[in-house]
């Protein structure tokens, strides 16, 4: 174990040459920025220049007063603590007013160790010495952080335990003490720091802590003393430390956390005592070092104790080994004897195996032959048993090729995973996959576009011909089918498989190119329900055998059943979310939205706007021009709403005529800006041609409403909007919903072509907290 020699250690090692010095002049509350690391803001720029200038800019726990370079006194956070529990203003003191005067000083020597210093701490119970030179002039400070910072910790300090040390017992305060009471607690204890805890039946839990940096700090923060609570301030959580802990990691991690004391609980969290920078400075006191000496000197007579026992344990083992090893000689002369006998009898037997070995031969001869037989029947059954395992090979192929189909949500998630799992099933060929264009041209544009994104680059343009090419495998690719038309194609109109050989294409194929690369070639139709809807291509240097051929005609079977069943499934979900007439979502998805957004915006703390229009007088616009031209009016707004919204916008079709747009992310006041351009965009927008009102108007209808009938000849739709905004107007789907309905039905009441915002309702009293006509005045 290795020992620093701190004994040696100059003043100048734990002297700090640039202290924090204020003026006697200073006002109090200065001085205490000044001990922040700051200045206060009405100090003026000349004396705060000249105080960082002398003193750098650093936190500090004391001002040292100066006045011609020789300290006058000083100012601790202690006399903070002090003068804050006697109710004293500090905002009219000034320094020389509250100042610790008759101020203990250290002249510097060099000769002056550290040990010296430690002493003259303890006798005096100092916290802070300035230090001198000859003609009484400022040098710098000592201090106990100081000297912990310098004094790095050793090994022995492994050996100590935090319950050697520790203040015991530990004053403490409730959470629900006043800050003055609390301060007054510190100065009638002689504390620096202040433990928050609270009672839990046989223990005390501490909940933080309240240090004398805090009460400067809450000073200069004009906090009232009299009226704050301890647990509105208090350092929270606090650091706490187990009794076992040693002090070496106890230090480090008030270092690591830059802290002077850290609170000591056990298991149940229970407050035990507290370690500060004082209890870990007062190890170096020359009496507790002998103390240490002292229990290190009974570690080594334990370990020699010990020692001492494992050399007797040695002695023992060395002589069970001796006899151990007398065993083994006896044993080993006893296994020569053996090996004696054994000898004589080999020789016996080594020539009647000799006569035996004469018979042996000739039975070998024999065997021989057999032998023969029996590779030639293995040869037989290896083979069986290679088809056998390439079948169930390929089982498992087709079992997992069914498995990642089945799992596929869409037609896109199907083609990007078809052409490893048909290149894992078709190792040694090459293939491509068509798929005829009948099946993408029904598909919904959004899924239309999914599949679209999988064909390859280089057939984009052919995706519109009558077949598609969606995928290839192998090196080099079969050859590209250029059939023009279903009935050229010989596979599909025989509506099964069918094999080509280069130099013999048949009739029916004249139209397909068959590149040199390859000489066997082979289309299998992908039959469903009797109607063909894609090709299976597979083309080889070899003849393809047999069982390639009924795979291939299986997997196309698996692969057309899977394929239809995603384009029914996506062709049905597009049906139950959508309207047939405007392409807008129905009102079936607007609740799911609904619901699905108003959890995001709740997740993350967000605002979510709701805008349901209303056509005006669309019931006479149908009356005067007809229900196709009402269908019209409703395909035209439905595009023109969806090409001035954003892709995170959800427009539904709420019902007959009206319209929902959930907006999120979208506050009240987008919101409305939003519904006015949206309705002026309508009011402008022409859905009908210029003559239409004249021809269509019937003279039956001129006795409904003037303002209809003149809407209806000058062809101009209008709109009447309402807006409701969560959290403001409802916080769940059906409160939004219903706050637009009422603000919509309130634009009609008020003349229509006009928005209008929800009332805030009160849950209690069902009162409005705002009126809806001043809402839009905010805007």
């Amino acid at each position: 174990m290795v020992f620093m020699d701190y004994g040696v250690l100059a003043l100048e090692s734990v002297m700090d040459r640039s202290p924090t010095i204020v003026f006697p002049d200073l006002s109090l509350v200065d001085a205490l920025w000044k001990m922040q690391g700051g200045h206060h803001p009405s100090m003026q720029a000349d004396q705060a220049d000249q105080l960082i200038f002398l003193s750098g800019n650093h936190l500090s726990s004391y001002v040292l007063v100066v006045e011609h370079g020789k300290p006058l006194g000083i100012v601790t956070e202690h006399d903070v603590v002090r003068l804050s529990a006697s109710g004293c203003n500090l905002a009219k003191s000034q320094v020389r007013e509250v100042m610790t005067q008759n101020l203990q000083t250290l002249t510097f020597a060099p000769e002056l160790q550290i040990t010296q210093i430690l002493t003259y701490f303890q006798q005096a119970r100092l916290r802070h010495l300035p230090v001198v030179d000859q003609q009484g002039l400022l040098l710098g400070i000592v201090t106990l952080e100081g000297m912990r910072r310098s004094l790095e910790p050793v090994n022995f300090l492994r050996q100590r335990r935090v319950d050697e040390v520790m203040t015991q017992p530990v004053i403490w305060s409730s959470p629900t003490e006043t800050l003055l009471a609390a301060t007054a607690q510190m100065v009638q204890h002689q504390i620096s720091s202040l433990v928050i805890a609270v009672q839990d039946h046989d223990r005390v839990v501490p909940r933080g802590i309240l240090t004398e940096r805090d009460i400067v700090r809450l000073q200069l923060q004009t906090v009232d003393f009299e009226t704050t609570i301890v647990a509105d301030v208090m350092n929270a959580p606090v650091i706490q430390v187990s009794p076992s802990t040693s002090l070496q990691a106890a230090e480090q991690l008030m270092q690591q956390h830059s802290i002077r004391r850290v609170v000591v609980t056990d298991e149940r969290q229970s407050l035990l005592g507290i370690l500060t920078q004082t209890n870990l400075v007062q190890l170096w006191d020359p009496l507790e070092l002998v103390s240490i000496i002292h229990h290190l000197k009974q570690q080594i007579q334990v370990l020699q104790k010990v020692m001492v026992q494992h050399n007797q344990d040695l002695e023992v083992t060395n002589h069970k080994l001796r006899t151990e090893v007398k065993k083994r000689e006896r044993v080993e002369h006893n296994l020569r004897n053996v090996h004696q006998i054994l000898s004589n009898q080999f020789s016996q037997r080594t020539q009647e195996l000799l006569e035996t070995n004469q018979k042996l031969h000739q039975e070998v001869l024999e065997r021989k032959h057999a032998e023969a037989q029996l590779k030639a029947a293995n040869l037989e059954l290896q083979y069986r048993l290679g088809e056998l395992a390439q079948r169930n090979q390929e089982i498992a192929l087709l079992g997992q090729l069914g498995h990642y189909l089945h799992a596929c949500q869409n037609l896109a998630e199907a083609y990007a995973i078809l052409p490893k799992l048909l290149a894992a099933m078709f190792p040694q060929v090459s293939g491509r996959l068509y798929l005829f264009s009948d099946l993408t041209s029904r598909l919904n544009p959004g899924i239309q576009d999914d599949v679209r994104a999988q064909f390859a680059p280089e057939y984009a343009e052919q995706s519109s011909d009558l077949t598609s090419n969606i995928m290839a495998w192998g090196t080099p690719a079969p050859p590209l089918c250029l059939t023009n038309s279903l009935e050229a194609c010989w596979a599909i109109r025989q509506g099964k498989s069918h094999q080509g050989q280069q130099g013999q294409v048949h009739r029916g194929c004249q139209q397909c190119m068959i590149v040199e690369d390859w000489n066997y070639r082979l289309c299998v139709p992908m039959l469903t329900q009797g109607r063909s809807i894609g090709l299976l291509i597979l083309g080889s240097d070899w003849v393809i055998s047999e069982a390639t051929h009924q795979l291939a005609v299986t997997v196309a079977e698996h692969v057309a059943l899977a394929l239809a069943n995603l384009k029914l499934r996506e062709n049905l979900h597009y049906q139950s979310v959508r309207d047939p007439l405007t392409g807008l979502f129905n009102r079936r998805y607007l609740q799911t939205a609904l619901d699905r957004e108003l959890g995001e915006a709740v997740r993350h703390r967000q605002v979510l706007s709701l805008i349901m229009l209303d056509i005006d007088y669309f019931k006479r616009l149908n009356d005067t021009l007809g229900h196709e031209a009402g269908d019209q009016v409703l395909q035209k707004l439905g595009q023109l709403l969806l090409s001035n919204s954003r892709s995170t916008d959800v427009i539904c079709r709420y019902g007959g005529e009206e319209i929902t747009l959930i907006l999120p992310n979208t506050d009240l006041q987008s919101a409305y800006r939003r519904a006015e351009k949206l309705r002026q965009q309508i009011r402008q927008f022409q859905f009908f041609p210029a003559n239409l009102g004249a021809d269509a108007v019937s003279h039956d209808t001129v006795s409904h409403d003037a303002a209809a009938h003149a809407a209806a000849q000058q062809q101009i739709v209008t709109v009447s909007l309402g807006i409701s905004s969560f959290p403001l107007h409802g916080q769940t789907a059906d409160e939004l919903l219903r706050t637009a309905d009422n603000a919509l039905y309130q634009a009609k009441r008020l003349g229509r072509d006009r928005v209008e915002v929800a009332s805030c309702l009160s849950a209690s009293q069902g009162e409005p907290l705002l009126p809806s006509m001043l809402i839009p005045k905010m805007f």
